[in-house]
């Protein structure tokens, strides 16, 4: 094999452990820090039938799909006190 086939898989076998280390390290999220993170978003209004626009905020924040539209951020500004 030449040399620069040779230093490509090196390179990226490098890159996909460091991929799959940094992704497995990650902590999961606490409840309490999503409960403070989603503290001013509204209770009262319901997004589906079973869960408010809170809940949604609570679950987006432990998957970790916080802020991944537009909407969602829209979404988390309590409009009532503006």
């Amino acid at each position: 094999m030449s040399t620069q086939i040779r230093l490509f898989w090196i390179g990226f076998s490098i890159f996909v452990l460091i991929f799959f280390f940094n992704n497995n390290v990650q902590s999961s999220a606490n409840f309490s820090e999503a409960v403070t993170y989603c503290g001013d978003v509204s209770n009262d209004i319901w997004i589906e039938e079973e869960r408010t626009y809170q809940d949604k905020c609570i679950d987006d924040f432990m998957v970790g799909k916080v802020g991944s539209s537009i909407f969602e951020i829209f979404n988390l500004v309590n409009w009532r006190k503006i």
